[in-house]
């Protein structure tokens, strides 16, 4: 899971190219945005990456509201940084070309 953050961090950097908002928005996104997704009661906590990979921790007993097979988290959890490092080799590229 460290490695995945490091990506989502690295991507969001060469996405927002300023270190501070890029520090901000992944923390925000890590600690801040799980907890007011839990307090509103939507369904959406089921795709955020900490989520995911808590439940598939918890092999012996799920989490409720997670019926995903461990695969297919793998996956949305995999994806999640190679889209945003993906998107900011792209602007990184396209920006200071």
């Amino acid at each position: 899971m460290r490695r995945t953050i490091i990506r989502l961090g690295l991507g969001i950097g060469a996405l927002l190219r300023h270190g501070g908002a890029s520090i901000a928005v992944v923390i925000g996104g890590l600690f801040v945005l799980p907890i007011i997704i839990g307090a509103a009661g939507h369904g959406y906590g089921k795709v955020m990456p900490e989520l995911i990979a808590g439940n598939s921790l918890a092999a012996v007993k799920p989490v409720d509201g997670f019926t995903w097979s461990p695969w297919l988290e793998l996956g949305i959890v995999a994806l999640y940084p190679a889209v945003l490092l993906a998107a900011g080799g792209w602007l990184l590229i396209r920006r200071d070309a």
